[in-house]
């Protein structure tokens, strides 16, 4: 389930730079024990974020911080939860063995920010010991 976003808070989160993008990201998720992907009729959407062409796993807080990136060729794509115990048990771990980076929290004007598999899951950890 999703908290209740306001227009104002996602505009003032949207407007954040990365690295705090990448803390919001971090502590929602932890809050909430669950993440957003996009997924199309064809699998989950994925792009290239680092220039080399290897695809990454684009990941959100929230429904619609996912809805505002489902243009161009994402446009067909919904989003869909991601249950936290999922995502540290059984995507963060397949992840890791492919070697798929995670696309963090892009928006609709700024680019997502790289992360390994290894990188969230030891982030989300150290978040999740304060609950």
């Amino acid at each position: 389930m999703s908290y209740r976003l306001t227009e104002k808070e996602m505009q003032n989160v949207l407007a954040l730079p990365s690295t705090e993008r990448v803390m919001h990201f971090i502590k929602r998720v932890a809050d909430q024990e669950s993440a957003w992907g996009l997924r199309a009729y064809d699998g989950w959407v994925s792009g290239d974020i680092d220039g080399c062409g290897k695809p990454a796993f684009a990941i959100w807080p929230h429904p619609e911080y996912a809805s505002a990136c489902a243009t161009g060729p994402w446009s067909t794509a919904k989003p869909e939860i991601i249950g936290l115990d999922d995502l540290m048990d059984e995507w963060l771990p397949e992840m890791s063995r492919l070697g798929i980076p995670l696309a963090i929290f892009p928006t609709p004007q700024d680019a997502a920010v790289p992360m390994t598999a290894q990188a969230l899951s030891a982030a989300l950890a150290y978040e999740l010991e304060n609950y």
